[in-house]
């Protein structure tokens, strides 16, 4: 761990760290002026969304820098640029014949930074890195210039040599080719024409001066803010470095103020804690043992009360089925008393219902005899003039009151013969309801004595499950305790056992940084070269910083006016689509 020092991936060696802030500038100037003629190079059809895109997002970026705070070398760029409407003001005719004086005399910079005089011409002859000339510096020199020096082209857009942004130049009706002129001054509609052509070939041609200097300045613009953005990374991650570094290096140097105390702690630590290791391992092995007791006793206690509760099942089932069969015997004896009762009550009905019969029967007799006699009587008190007639009715009369005696008397005579025989019925019908009575009582206790014992088993067996339960219960919890004892010993252990591996690591690092004192110097000589290189990140990184403002100061006006007529061109390409689609209809 302590050998482990973490360096910067772009860490530079002693002698590139001794380069000057100009020389490392310049530097940067040159791979931007590289990466100017590669983007230069590429057809405008290929860039124009990718650069559409920057633009936006440098647009919403010059919001955000505009209300950031100024970094501490944005001072030094500010005095280097002029504004883009102090352009006309400041940009220096070149004569012909003196453009090489000229440009040899331009230094090669982004931020305002002069390019050394041995940089530049180690660059000039080791890659052939072109010159430009912005539209209006070319213009200036005149209609027929002298020969451009080697290497030079002219652009439009970009920046001029005073920093200020380029503004697109519309050629006037002079500079218009005289081609465009009607042959035939006398034909006005011609003319008319002609002039209509030039103007529109001039917008044209502004228009697409506009969108060249747009595409220019965000590519610059975006090439500053890559570069600023990289820088800022890279020194982030250098300060990090030295951070943990630093943090190393105080770790180490306590260590090696308070070893003898560190390897004394540590010792006594480390025993300690093997110690208490040894005695969570005896602990364990006891509690297992235990463990093992109980469960053995768990079973042994189910295999008992597994055996217990069926002899109980069994003398239940036994009673349960005894009490049945009493139950069905008893109930035998309730059906014969109860048809003993019904025949009861049946006699006494019929005795009723005869004996009113009976009644009857007399009464009947008797008013039918007292009627006739009655009628007779009649007779015997008025006899008729037909004395025949009367013969016979009378001779009628005594034969129906023999009759009517005869039936009366035979009537009364039934009625205490029915009667007794009535009685004797109700008699044998009592007894029968007695001679039934008589097991059921015997029957009853001897139910209710199968019902108590059927009742006794039953309960002999809920109260030998409860008590297993019981039992049982009260084992498994101590089982359960006993495991979570071996679980807090186990956890007792593995604490123990990492504050001891803890220990020898502290101990392994102590010793380590103690025989190897060098590495604390070179770790110390690392973080002051780390510093001093950092310094020098963060002057560079202030610097970017100007420069991207800078840059996008510059260019404002031709990326708003790119983003501005591309976005005219996105809207009459939709309204054209628009149309077309209506009209189709």
């Amino acid at each position: 761990m302590s050998e482990d020092i973490k360096t910067p991936d772009s860490q530079v060696d002693v002698d590139e760290m001794e380069k000057t802030d100009a020389e490392q500038d310049n530097l940067d100037q040159i791979e931007g002026i590289e990466a100017t003629t590669s983007d230069a190079a590429r057809p405008e059809g290929a860039v124009l969304e990718d650069d559409v895109a920057e633009a936006n997002d440098n647009h919403d970026d010059d919001e955000r820098t505009d209300n950031a705070s100024e970094p501490a070398g944005e001072k030094h760029a500010d005095d280097k640029s002029e504004p883009a409407g102090e352009e006309a003001d400041t940009d220096e005719q070149i004569e012909p014949g003196k453009e090489d004086d000229q440009q040899d005399s331009t230094p090669l910079a982004l931020d305002g930074v002069p390019v050394l005089a041995d940089v530049a011409a180690t660059v000039s002859d080791t890659e052939n890195i072109p010159r430009f000339l912005t539209r209006d510096q070319y213009e200036q020199v005149g209609d027929d210039p002298d020969p451009l020096p080697s290497g030079f082209e002219v652009i439009d857009g970009g920046i001029s040599a005073t920093g200020g942004a380029q503004t697109p130049t519309v050629p006037d009706e002079e500079s218009a080719p005289k081609e465009a002129l009607p042959a035939k001054p006398e034909d006005g509609a011609a003319q008319a024409v002609a002039k209509a052509g030039a103007a529109i070939a001039d917008a044209a041609a502004s228009v697409g001066t506009m969108l060249s200097q747009g595409m220019g300045a965000v590519r610059e613009v975006s090439a500053a803010r890559r570069a600023h953005s990289e820088a800022r990374d890279h020194l982030d991650e250098l300060s990090q470095v030295i951070e943990e570094n630093e943090d190393e290096l105080t770790h180490r140097r306590d260590v090696e103020a308070n070893y003898a105390q560190i390897v004394a702690e540590q010792t006594a630590r480390q025993a300690s804690c093997l110690e208490s290791v040894r005695a969570a391992v005896a602990a364990q092995q006891a509690i297992a043992k235990t463990i093992d007791d109980l469960k053995q006793s768990l079973s042994a206690m189910k295999d008992a009360d597994k055996a217990t509760e069926k002899r109980l099942k069994s003398a239940l089932d036994a009673a349960e089925s005894q009490e049945a069969s009493a139950r069905e015997g008893a109930n035998r004896l309730v059906r014969r008393v109860t048809d003993a009762q019904r025949g009861l009550e049946s006699a006494k009905a019929d005795r009723e219902t005869n004996l009113a019969a009976a009644r009857k029967a007399v009464e009947s007799a008797q008013a039918r005899l007292n009627a006739l006699r009655e009628e007779f009587a009649e007779i015997q008190r008025n006899p008729s003039a037909n004395s025949a007639a009367y013969s016979v009715r009378g001779t009628e009369l005594e034969n129906d009151i023999s009759d009517a005696a005869e039936q009366l008397r035979t009537a009364q005579e039934q009625l205490p013969r029915l009667t007794a025989e009535l009685d004797q019925s109700i008699a044998d019908a009592e007894a029968v309801v007695a001679e039934a009575n008589k097991p059921i009582e015997e029957a009853r206790s001897s139910f209710r004595d199968v019902s108590n014992a059927t009742a006794e088993a039953r309960d002999a067996l809920d109260a030998a499950r409860k008590d297993a339960e019981t039992r049982q219960k009260e084992l498994r919890s101590q089982i359960n305790e006993q495991e979570k004892a071996l679980k807090n010993q186990q956890k007792a252990q593995q604490e123990a056992q990492d504050d001891a591996d803890n220990a020898a690591e502290i101990l392994a690092d102590a010793n380590d940084i103690h025989a190897h004192p060098e590495i604390t110097q070179q770790l110390a000589a690392r973080i002051d070269s780390d510093k001093q290189y950092q310094a020098q990140q963060m002057q560079q990184v202030e610097s970017l910083a100007a420069t991207e403002k800078n840059v996008r100061e510059q260019t404002r006006t031709s990326r708003l006016k790119f983003v501005g007529i591309v976005a005219a061109i996105v809207v009459a390409v939709a309204l054209l689509i628009f149309c077309w689609t209506t009209f189709m209809k």
